[in-house]
């Protein structure tokens, strides 16, 4: 893990622990089985980062030797040089490597972008070549280039490069023999290999075919060529979709289409160009022009098949983006100047050499379709590399909002599961306290009264257990049915109060209206009593329940008192029966007329 990085999460890990902490101590659930795995949440998603996302975490860094440290250095003190100062400088244009076989053109190709590029400075294994819009790093094709890659990374770390131009000579190949061209196509198989390891990128490739002046026929027909369309791109780009990988069979077609395209277009302007030819040999040239352009095709195939991805998936292959024909510098051999003569009389094609008929050397460095190529075809899509990065990454980010949404409807499915299960033991707590109510098997049984008090216990206890619940998360807001247990508790105390409670003081009060043991005081008292049973407030019902509760309520006196008065209020009063009231008062006439 990189220095940087590692500081960090361990930043996080410190605040993952005290969110943890926060949570311990604070918990926002009642589960106590949650309580003890909040607290490790922060610190597993945190810790899981770094898996999930290794390959940004545990990218592999190349050791920075001295050696390369100084071309690091090197590079730096040039690219502020030539005004791209500090990384903000570095990643502010585009970076290019510009690779191909030794003497393919690479140098001729670059002084001809009209891109000022200003004098190129060699470090390392590579001229760097700076301009305003971009950054060419020319080098060549070799199987060691890891010391060139190195370096890159070690300047733009987080993008090396934006694009390769592979620079190749269709006149070197078709000089080259099987084994020649087989190796050629080896090597630089070889090189982008080790560049998609070392670089660890998607790398957009474009083909430049250089030299292809030497094709019999391109002078007679681009000679009069004007300016504009000299810098205007002679070629073809390939389709590209980010979401679907191509296949080689598919990037066949389109090369063969392009290709095509090419030698179609040239047919058409036959009969114009050759209406403007006089001379026989100059006619030969144009006419067999479409047909070495076909061939060219042939010819660089093998180069072409050399990027392109394995079939049993060892390597991705790099991303091709297109092939464009060139021409910088129409170099002579010394037989040239010698012969120019023969080689008019005998229409000889050579190789490396400009037709001597042509004109002096003021006319040999053109620039044909190389401007229009780097700055219209292949600038423009520096920022392809990124794109192609965000697809890399596209599987994470694809999969990690499904994997957050699912973790989400988890954690929802499980907070309404849980509210849920707590309503329906809120309820069930209810309907046990309701239901355990036994009935009464008679008002003046004294054995009743402590199942009754309990009943009221029990639902008092019900009624304090749903007062101290917290309410019911918004999200679950249909499932709080608090107000309706609380009604039914309350009309189950009441019930109890009135139908059983109540009765049973009644029947109390009427006992001991009829009780002989009672003296004519006392039954003066129950009948004034119950002629004012109706006001719970009366201090002489209070001092009458408070007499009786000890026979009655056995070691709960204070709450059979308090119950009592309650349930005389809900039913209204004692509805003591008149006839008792009358033979206390029979009892005392009868008493008053004996004496």
């Amino acid at each position: 893990m990189r220095p940087w990085l590692l500081i960090t999460w361990f930043l996080g890990l410190a605040a993952a622990l005290a969110a943890g902490w926060f949570l311990a101590k604070q918990p926002p659930v009642d589960n106590p089985d949650l309580k003890l795995l909040l607290p490790l949440l922060p610190v597993v998603v945190w810790a899981l980062l770094p898996v999930v996302f290794s390959r940004f975490f545990l990218k592999r860094g190349t050791p920075e030797t001295p050696a390369l440290r100084d071309l690091r250095r090197q590079v730096s003190a040039f690219l502020a040089d030539r005004g791209l100062k500090g990384a903000r400088g570095r990643y502010s244009v585009p970076f290019f490597l510009v690779v191909g076989p030794a003497g393919s053109g690479k140098t001729c190709l670059l002084e001809s972008t009209e891109m000022r590029l200003g004098m190129p400075k060699t470090i390392g294994p590579a001229n760097w070549w700076v301009g305003p819009e971009a950054v060419f790093v020319e080098a060549q094709v070799s199987e060691d280039a890891g010391e060139l890659f190195r370096l890159l990374r070690a300047v733009r770390p987080k993008l090396p490069v934006n694009g390769i131009l592979l620079v190749v000579s269709p006149a070197d190949l078709v000089l080259a023999d099987q084994i020649e061209q087989r190796m050629t196509a080896e090597t630089i198989a070889t090189w982008f290999r080790q560049a998609d390891e070392t670089l660890d990128q998607t790398l957009p490739a474009y083909v430049l075919l250089s030299r292809t002046d030497l094709v019999p026929g391109f002078q007679e027909i681009f000679e009069r060529i004007e300016p504009a369309d000299r810098a205007q791109p002679w070629g073809f780009a390939l389709a590209h979709d980010r979401k679907e990988t191509k296949t080689v069979e598919a990037l066949h077609a389109e090369i063969d289409a392009g290709f095509g395209d090419i030698v179609e277009t040239m047919r058409r302007r036959h009969i114009e160009l050759l209406s403007k030819e006089a001379d026989a040999i100059r006619c030969v040239h144009i006419h067999g022009f479409s047909a070495q352009i076909a061939a060219i095709q042939r010819i660089v195939m093998p180069v072409v098949d050399a990027m392109m991805p394995m079939g049993n998936g060892a390597w991705r292959g790099v991303l091709l983006r297109g092939i464009f024909m060139t021409s910088a510098r129409q170099e002579m051999l010394s037989i040239d100047a010698l012969l120019p003569e023969l080689s008019r009389r005998f229409a000889m094609p050579r190789s490396g050499m400009l037709p001597p008929d042509l004109g002096g050397d003021e006319e040999l460095n053109h620039g044909y379709f190389i401007s229009g190529a780097v700055k219209k075809a292949i600038l423009p899509e520096a920022g392809l590399v990124l794109k192609e990065r965000q697809r890399a990454a596209a599987p994470a980010l694809y999969w990690l909002p499904l994997a957050l949404a699912l973790l989400v409807c988890a954690a929802g499915g499980y907070a309404l599961f849980s509210s849920f299960d707590h309503e329906i033991g809120l309820r069930r707590q209810v309907q046990e306290a309701i239901g355990d109510a036994a009935p009464l098997t008679g008002p003046t049984r004294r054995e009743d009264l402590p199942r009754t008090l309990a009943a009221l216990e029990r639902l008092d206890a019900v009624s304090l257990v749903l007062a101290a619940q917290r309410p019911v998360p918004r999200y679950a807001f249909w499932l709080d049915k608090r107000g309706m247990l609380k009604d039914g508790l309350a009309e189950a105390k009441r019930a109890l109060h009135v139908n059983a409670l109540a009765p049973q003081v009644a029947a109390w009060l009427e006992a001991d209206l009829v009780e002989d043991g009672n003296d004519t005081a006392a039954l003066n008292a129950l009948i004034a009593l119950a002629e004012t049973a109706g006001d719970p407030a009366s201090p002489a019902l209070r001092a009458w329940l408070e007499k009786r509760a000890p026979a009655v309520a056995g070691g709960h006196p204070e709450k059979f008192v308090a119950e009592a008065l309650e349930a005389i209020r809900q039913a209204g009063g004692l509805a003591v029966d008149r006839a008792y009231v009358e033979a206390a008062r029979r009892r005392i006439a009868y008493r008053e007329s004996l004496t």
